[in-house]
């Protein structure tokens, strides 16, 4: 290993801090090398670390490794680098763990463009340094990465601070309900919501455990079977190892949405007559439409398939809609997305194989209609690859209903 640079001592209290040196871990294929590492951990996403791909690619980059001036307990990280643009494929993050003496793979996968991407550890562990590397696609290409922040905690946890968020996407007997960890204190999260017709409980009903949550992250859920008219109650619960908390309680009343609202599906479901040879089916297809960075529907493209992709089907009642918005998943081997609404009894291609931008919402216009689904599908390379979808809406056509300002007043008037 490299001779570290920078090194000084700190205290570490809770919240998120710097590296105090780095080195160029070497590792990756020849050619390939880090500079100005300390850019890195400047607090400016203006500057930033370099690395070079290496001669010979597809190929690992070499490491660059970060350090601190003393160990910390650690529960997650997050980078702010460059991504994509058809020259990395994939970033790798570990952590060394000093309780094992061992480098630890904490993330491979995508991250984020020119934004904050946070990795979440399911334990928290002690760590004295992580290390970063990009997959090459490019010969003769830098890579910036432009900050890093690990996040210091406490060995022992208190509960989580959660809020409850207003209901999204109401609809006629429908109605999203939203959350967001505040702070996780310390330790992952579990989350769901309690909700019921009586204010202030009892909450005769709950929604599905999902794990992995941490502060500043997100919840949603869609929820169904509810009367138009009548008003519901719920309230969002997170659960760390130190206990569980409740946030407070809020309402909705379902309703018909009013035009120029955006509104999720009421159901999905995946193609009943798959090409062949085909892939697998679309899973988990409910994560669709509950607005859950965390969640998504997915579906295992195998190698060897040139087929285009298993429709994923939306639907809703009928309604005027002139617009779909998506954001689904997108690395190199995902080469397009084919959109369709079934509009005024017809299948109408909106978005004939056109691009997209990974994890990034893409509204899609087109004619108003009568229109009850939509159909989603990918084309890929020869390759095994997972598809995801993380949301999907529907757009109500017309301009929402606004208040005027009428002799001193606002009133009601469509506009």
């Amino acid at each position: 290993m490299a001779l570290l640079v920078g090194i000084a001592p700190m205290a570490h209290a809770q919240g998120w801090v710097k590296p105090t040196g780095w080195s160029d871990g070497g590792g990756g294929g020849a050619g390939s090398v880090w500079t100005v590492g300390n850019l890195a951990y400047d607090s400016n996403t203006g500057t930033y670390a370099s690395n070079r791909s290496p001669n010979a690619v597809p190929n690992w980059g070499s490491w660059i490794i970060f350090s601190l001036g003393s160990t910390i307990n650690c529960n997650q990280i997050k980078v702010f680098g460059d991504y994509g643009q058809n020259h990395v494929d994939n970033v790798q993050m570990d952590v060394y763990n000093t309780a094992t003496a061992a480098w630890e793979t904490v993330y491979t996968g995508a991250i984020s463009d020119g934004s904050w991407f946070t990795v979440p550890f399911f334990t928290a562990r002690t760590i004295n340094q992580m290390r970063f590397r990009y997959r090459y696609y490019a010969r003769n290409y830098n890579m910036w990465l432009m900050e890093v922040s690990l996040y210091s905690c406490p060995s022992s946890p208190t509960p989580p601070e959660v809020t409850t968020l207003n209901a999204a996407s109401i609809d006629t007997n429908s109605a999203k309900f939203q959350g967001l960890i505040a702070n996780d204190n310390c330790a992952t999260c579990s989350i769901w919501f309690e909700y019921g017709s009586t204010q202030g409980g009892p909450y005769p009903s709950s929604t599905t455990v999902q794990t992995g949550y941490n502060t500043g992250d997100g919840f949603g859920t869609f929820q169904n079977s509810f009367t138009a008219g009548s008003t519901y109650y719920y309230r969002a619960v997170a659960q760390n190892s130190a206990g569980t908390t409740y946030g407070a309680e809020v309402d909705f009343t379902p309703k018909t949405p009013n035009p120029g609202a955006w509104i999720d599906p009421t159901s999905s479901s995946a193609d009943g007559s798959p090409p062949t040879p085909n892939s697998d089916q679309w899973t988990n297809t409910q994560y669709v439409y509950d607005d859950d960075a965390k969640t998504s529907a997915s579906l295992a493209h195998n190698t060897g398939d040139a087929s285009p992709g298993v429709y994923l089907y939306l639907n809703h009642a009928a309604i005027t809609c002139d617009k779909i918005r998506i954001t689904a998943k997108k690395t190199s081997d995902i080469t397009g997305m084919d959109i369709w609404v079934y509009r005024d009894g017809a299948w109408v291609n909106v978005y004939p194989t056109g691009t997209f931008v990974d994890n990034t919402p893409l509204t899609v216009s087109f004619s108003a209609g009568s229109v009850t689904q939509a159909r989603i599908r990918f084309t890929t390379n020869d390759v095994g690859i997972s598809l995801n979808v993380y949301a999907f809406d529907f757009h109500i056509a017309g301009v929402e209903h606004c208040k005027a300002f009428i002799d001193g007043a606002f009133g009601e008037a469509n506009q």
